[in-house]
Protein backbone atom coordinates (compact mmCIF):
# COMPACT_ATOMS: atom_id res chain seq x y z
CA UNK A 1 0.00 0.00 0.00
CA UNK A 2 2.61 2.34 0.71
CA UNK A 3 4.19 2.10 -3.34
CA UNK A 4 0.40 3.00 -4.36
CA UNK A 5 -0.06 6.04 -1.83
CA UNK A 6 3.10 7.23 -3.30
CA UNK A 7 2.29 6.77 -6.45
CA UNK A 8 -1.01 9.15 -6.01
CA UNK A 9 0.87 11.88 -4.07
CA UNK A 10 3.11 11.93 -7.10
CA UNK A 11 0.45 11.89 -9.16
CA UNK A 12 -1.82 14.10 -7.23
CA UNK A 13 0.85 17.01 -7.54
CA UNK A 14 1.40 16.24 -11.18
CA UNK A 15 -1.72 16.81 -12.05
CA UNK A 16 -2.26 20.19 -9.73
CA UNK A 17 0.67 21.54 -11.18
CA UNK A 18 -0.98 21.13 -14.34
CA UNK A 19 -3.78 22.09 -14.10
CA UNK A 20 -2.38 25.67 -12.03
CA UNK A 21 -0.31 26.35 -15.24
CA UNK A 22 -3.50 26.65 -17.04
CA UNK A 23 -2.56 24.38 -20.60
CA UNK A 24 -4.66 25.01 -23.46
CA UNK A 25 -4.06 24.14 -27.02
CA UNK A 26 -5.15 25.40 -30.46
CA UNK A 27 -6.73 23.89 -33.38
CA UNK A 28 -7.30 24.40 -36.71
CA UNK A 29 -10.07 23.64 -38.93
CA UNK A 30 -10.50 23.87 -42.60
CA UNK A 31 -13.97 25.81 -43.17
CA UNK A 32 -14.22 26.14 -46.59
CA UNK A 33 -12.31 25.70 -50.28
CA UNK A 34 -12.85 27.84 -53.32
CA UNK A 35 -11.01 27.40 -55.76
CA UNK A 36 -7.06 27.89 -54.79
CA UNK A 37 -8.33 29.71 -51.45
CA UNK A 38 -8.13 28.04 -48.22
CA UNK A 39 -10.73 29.51 -45.52
CA UNK A 40 -9.75 28.27 -42.12
CA UNK A 41 -10.78 28.95 -38.75
CA UNK A 42 -8.23 28.86 -35.58
CA UNK A 43 -10.11 27.80 -31.83
CA UNK A 44 -8.38 27.79 -28.36
CA UNK A 45 -9.18 25.06 -26.18
CA UNK A 46 -8.60 24.67 -22.43
CA UNK A 47 -8.17 21.55 -20.26
CA UNK A 48 -10.61 22.67 -17.99
CA UNK A 49 -9.60 20.00 -15.57
CA UNK A 50 -10.23 21.32 -11.58
CA UNK A 51 -7.27 21.14 -9.22
CA UNK A 52 -9.16 19.36 -6.82
CA UNK A 53 -8.54 16.17 -8.79
CA UNK A 54 -4.90 16.76 -8.01
CA UNK A 55 -5.66 17.62 -4.81
CA UNK A 56 -7.85 14.65 -3.73
CA UNK A 57 -4.82 12.31 -5.19
CA UNK A 58 -2.72 13.55 -2.83
CA UNK A 59 -4.96 13.04 -0.32
CA UNK A 60 -6.01 9.11 -0.92
CA UNK A 61 -2.29 8.66 -1.63
CA UNK A 62 -1.68 10.06 2.10
CA UNK A 63 -4.00 8.28 3.30
CA UNK A 64 -2.79 4.78 1.79
CA UNK A 65 0.85 5.30 2.51
CA UNK A 66 -0.03 6.04 6.42
CA UNK A 67 -2.38 2.82 6.33
CA UNK A 68 0.55 0.93 4.92
CA UNK A 69 2.84 2.06 7.45
CA UNK A 70 0.89 1.06 10.37
CA UNK A 71 1.09 -2.81 9.36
Amino acid sequence: MKKTGLIFIITGIIFTLITALNISFKTEEEVAEVGPFELTREEEHDLGLSPWYGAGAIFVGGVLFLVGRKK
